[in-house]
């Protein structure tokens, strides 16, 4: 077992209770979501070759460059987020839905000599909803979570009660409420809460997101070479609360059930840099590349942990409340590469397609208060973690001053031992005016896995389908 530093590392940076694995924090703040406009969410995210949208400009900065007036654009969304979860059989539902402005940017064209344009651009764009409730409720037929506490204490302090000095802050809360007890006299480790019918119930809430504030620039030249460049500042909030509880123990046992709160709370601050350029030949299409430098994250987390047994009489319980102060660490993400392609039929609509990669396994981490104690996420993530493929097409078909859109956006797996999942499906309408316009989108996305609640040595796989339906909306005038 890791030492006690890294024990309580583990347990700041782990919520056991949607995944149980440290490096999934790392990929949640690693990868965006495709929040944005309307129309981008409608195309799929196939926007890195079209611009003229503020969440092109995001993709792909040169897309800034193709506003030929100035505008000011305003989006908004609703999701609703069903989780549905299989454990030991037994299917349960968790239900989170919320509504935000997500969106909105201004963006100011200059026109210069020799056919040239200079655009500055300024948005702010929430780009993951971390909202999110699973909940599960199964009868265990392979025993209970207390077992795993009694083998590590019994293996790695076979001869103290000192648990938290090993490392072994979730046992030594289940010992300061007796669910596992040293005994002196044998110098050993005895357990007080068994059972092979055991009854499981997890709740799992989260709630946040990533949000990020942006200056962006763009240059044109004889409408053919677009550059541009971001800087992005983003920042994140992450707030989960588990409650954990077993029943039904076998009636030797001395508790009737107990319950496990597990809070955490991240809040954290990066600097990013962005670049890409559009090539816009006559009669070719369009052609985009683009480049998202690390995102540089200085994070600060707290959370607490509390126990309480309730013993089969009814008649008492105990009850162990562990705070956890700020714990300060820095994550260097990983880079994003792009390129796209979109053909425009002159007045009659388009097509596009983006591909992009970011290899998760250049993810680092580091305490700034335990230098070296997270060198075993860092291992984790280069055993655990591979790179990540994003493929969106869109289409957009024009009728006067309609607009219709449909989209596809597919992303590879990030772990290496998971097949691929995530999908997600766009329709849309638009209708602009000539000095303004809106459009309207419904997204569904889709992604299964499967996790453990616990060490994988004492439970079962629980398997898990998230489907996310996005509807937005984004107005936006001309200036």
């Amino acid at each position: 077992m890791r030492n006690i530093a890294q024990g309580v590392i583990l347990a700041l940076i782990i919520s056991t209770a949607a995944t149980g694995q440290s490096y999934n924090d790392v990929v949640r703040f690693s990868r965006q979501a495709d929040y944005g406009s309307a129309r981008y969410m409608a195309l799929g995210g196939a926007f890195s070759a079209l611009g003229n949208d503020f969440s092109a400009a995001a993709m792909n900065p040169a897309g800034l460059a193709v506003y030929r007036h100035d505008e000011l654009s305003f989006s908004t969304n609703y999701r609703n987020t069903l989780t549905e979860t299989g454990h030991y059989g037994k299917s349960t539902e968790g239900l989170d839905g919320r509504f935000s402005f997500h969106q909105f940017g201004i963006v100011l064209v200059t026109d210069l000599e020799d056919d040239a344009r200079f655009n500055f651009g300024i948005r702010y764009n929430r780009t993951n909803d971390y909202g999110f409730e699973q909940q599960i409720n199964a009868t265990n037929t392979d025993g209970s979570i207390v077992d795993q506490w009694f083998d590590n204490a019994d293996f790695y302090s076979p001869n103290s009660a000192d648990l938290w000095g090993a490392g072994l802050i979730f046992e030594q809360l289940a010992a300061d409420v007796e669910l596992i007890g040293f005994n002196s006299g044998t110098s050993s480790w005895e357990q007080y809460a068994w059972g092979t019918d055991v009854l499981q119930k997890e709740s799992f809430i989260s709630h946040g997101g990533r949000g990020e504030f942006a200056l962006d620039f763009a240059y044109e030249k004889d409408n053919e070479w677009h550059f541009g460049g971001s800087i992005v500042i983003p920042t994140i909030l992450y707030q989960s609360r588990e409650i954990y509880s077993e029943s039904n123990f076998d009636p030797a046992s001395s508790f009737r059930s107990f319950t496990m709160k597990d809070n955490n709370d991240i809040r954290g601050t990066g600097i990013q840099i962005n670049a890409g350029v559009l090539w816009t030949p006559e009669n070719f299409g369009r052609v985009s590349a683009y480049i998202h430098s690390p995102t540089f994250w200085s994070f600060a987390q707290s959370g607490s942990l509390e126990f309480t047994s309730y013993d089969k009489t009814g008649g008492g319980s105990l009850n162990s409340y562990q705070p956890f102060d700020d714990f300060l660490w820095r994550m260097q993400t990983p880079m994003v590469f792009g390129a796209g392609y979109a053909y425009v039929f002159d007045k009659y609509g388009l097509i596009s397609v983006d591909y992009s990669y970011q290899d998760m396994t250049t993810a680092r981490v580091s305490a700034r208060r335990y230098p070296g104690e997270l060198d075993y996420l860092n291992e984790d993530i280069d055993n655990q973690l591979k790179g990540v493929q994003d493929i969106r097409v869109g289409g957009e078909l024009r009728l006067d001053k309609m607009f219709l859109r449909g989209g596809y956006h597919y992303t590879s797996t990030p772990f290496k031992t998971s097949e691929p999942v995530a999908y997600q499906y766009s329709l849309g309408w638009g209708y602009k005016a000539n000095q303004w316009g809106v459009d309207l989108t419904y997204s569904r996305k889709v992604r299964s896995d499967s996790f453990y609640l616990y060490s994988d040595l004492y439970t079962q796989p629980t398997s898990r389908t998230i489907t996310d339906n996005i509807f937005v909306a984004t107005v936006y005038f001309r200036l």
